[in-house]
């Protein structure tokens, strides 16, 4: 606690007004980090009404959270779930954005997308959810060396593979 005050430049005492112990603070730290990426997901996927390019944008915005913010998103996928992350709920917090990401992937299904296997609309979002956190992981986080191709055409190309969007 005294290296968070010492960086926010305020005293240790004045954090434990706010906050119980260490542990308070990290909720608080993944519960706004999280309500913030699934702000970023809802916003993308009201912009437009056609499902595939809504479904897109989605895709797209969760990759650029991640880079534009590659310790915030280090902090929601590398630390361990602290007791109290979902007191007062029954759900994770990262859990709406999911939802709107198979949602998205339903309106697709609606409008007349049949994926092979006839797999339904969350096994979907898993998949394209492991592939854009799998980019992110090795591209962003871990700086694996590799002559990557743009991310978004390889997000775009996973979609495509689906047959979730037109290729």
């Amino acid at each position: 606690m005294r290296a968070v005050a010492a960086a926010s430049g305020v005293t240790t005492p004045s954090i434990y007004r706010n906050f119980a112990d260490k542990q308070a603070l990290l909720v608080a730290v993944l519960e706004t980090r999280w309500a913030e990426l699934v702000r970023v997901i809802v916003e993308a996927a009201s912009e437009v009404d056609d499902p595939f390019e809504s479904l897109r944008r989605i895709a797209h915005a969760y990759l650029r959270f991640a880079e534009e913010h590659p310790g915030h998103y280090q902090v929601l996928f590398r630390t361990a779930a602290p007791a109290g992350i979902t007191e007062g709920s029954t759900q994770h917090p990262a859990a709406p954005g999911f939802f709107v990401l198979v949602e998205s992937i339903q309106r697709c299904l609606d409008a007349g997308v049949r994926p092979s296997g006839g797999r339904d609309s969350t096994f979907l979002a898993v998949q394209v959810w492991l592939f854009v956190h799998g980019l992110i992981d090795l591209r962003i986080v871990q700086q694996f060396p590799f002559p990557w191709p743009p991310s978004e055409t390889l997000l775009d190309a996973a979609l495509a593979d689906l047959g979730l969007i037109d290729g």
